[in-house]
């Protein structure tokens, strides 16, 4: 979320934002509650500290229908196309999925918010691409796995990926 805030020109450390976010050893969750405004802590927080975009937590079944993800692309291109504002995406992996971010583990379940900054359209497909806080992040025990900082995926591979949490667009 941190870069997100930053190509919005906010910048924060990682430390300022986890107060804010109600973030644990755990990591920081979907929702939270009656802990956060909206019980969403990721838009309370993009929208407290921009003003380019007003942000909406999204929820995504665990399977998604078609319908679903052509809801996701739709968000993906307005906020990006139109608003010029990068969508956040809140991936749920396990040992059982389909589908995973580029060099991920495949044998754990792995919760993980990351940032989605641009798309482009290929003979008919959409690719969402996204910048991976893994890389270069020491206190993850696999980061050394994630051998770059950008990646893309097919969009229908990233509304699975976030099926069972959510984006925030």
């Amino acid at each position: 979320m941190n870069e997100a805030l930053g190509q919005l020109g906010a910048w924060f450390t990682q430390e300022q934002l986890a107060t804010a976010l109600h973030t644990t050893a755990n990591g920081t969750g979907w929702s939270v509650g009656g802990t956060s405004p909206t019980g969403f802590p990721v838009p309370d927080v993009m929208n407290g500290r921009q003003s380019k975009n007003y942000y909406i937590p999204e929820s995504v079944p665990s399977t998604p229908s078609d319908a679903n993800v052509s809801n996701y692309k739709t968000f993906l291109t307005y906020d990006i196309a139109t608003i010029r504002a990068p969508v956040v995406g809140d991936a749920w992996t396990t040992a059982n999925s389909d589908y995973w971010l580029v060099d991920h583990p495949r044998d754990r379940t792995i919760y993980h918010w990351f940032d989605i900054y641009g798309y482009r359209i290929s003979g008919g497909t959409t690719y969402t691409k996204y910048e991976d806080s893994v890389y270069n992040a020491t206190s993850v025990s696999w980061y050394q796995r994630v051998t770059q900082p950008y990646s893309e995926l097919p969009s229908h591979a990233i509304a699975h990926i976030i099926g069972g949490r959510g984006y925030v667009w």
